[in-house]
């Protein structure tokens, strides 16, 4: 997810999202991964996609350190796109 996070940092999100997306492929039980692909789906304008990758996030890690914090993610993306179910 390291890498992911430089990526998103220096705003590559194509290298980010391949990235994340390798590191969940490799192990599709790392929780951190997720929160990754969330954040460059939702960075994306991929909402669906974001929202089913916090939802993976929360299922694979409902007490982890990012929990509190993708909860009120995905509020706030299922009231700006009308429950979830809009796509980039």
């Amino acid at each position: 997810m390291l890498e992911s996070s430089i990526y998103i940092d220096q705003k590559r999100m194509d290298d980010a999202l391949a990235s994340a997306e390798a590191s969940v492929a490799a192990d599709d039980t790392f929780a951190d991964g997720y929160v990754a692909l969330g954040v460059i789906r939702q960075e994306r304008k991929e909402f669906s996609d974001a929202i089913a990758a916090y939802r993976r996030y929360l299922e694979l890690a409902p007490q982890g350190v990012y929990a509190p914090t993708i909860e009120k993610q995905l509020d706030r993306l299922k009231q700006e796109t009308g429950g979830g179910n809009k796509a980039g």
